[in-house]
């Protein structure tokens, strides 16, 4: 049956927003749909693809926007250390509070 909460079917919600993703991540549109909407499943020497309930394929999009979310955090903060770290000058120094999490 294809009602909610079964696995997710051709029509994509938001796929503006993915296809921009997938230009940001450098892979393609096809290729970050499949692994959002679908998980491999290996049973003895047979691997498929299964589709995923959506509930799963939304927990697959939280997690891919939370590590890109962390990633580029992380790479301000490093940038923002390095413009500050002069050699004898502690007087420059930046603070972040990250408060996404609370």
């Amino acid at each position: 049956p294809d009602g909610e909460g079964s696995a997710v079917g051709k029509g994509v919600h938001g796929a503006d927003a993915l296809r921009a993703a997938a230009g940001l991540f450098g892979v393609g549109y096809e290729a970050l749909l499949e692994e959002y909407v679908s998980t491999t499943v290996t049973v003895g020497n047979e691997t498929v693809r299964k589709k995923l309930p959506i509930h799963k394929a939304a927990d697959v999009r939280d997690a891919l926007s939370k590590a890109a979310y962390d990633s580029l955090f992380s790479q301000l903060v490093d940038r923002c250390n390095d413009r500050c770290d002069v050699a004898g000058d502690e007087s420059r120094w930046i603070a972040l509070l990250d408060i996404f999490g609370f």
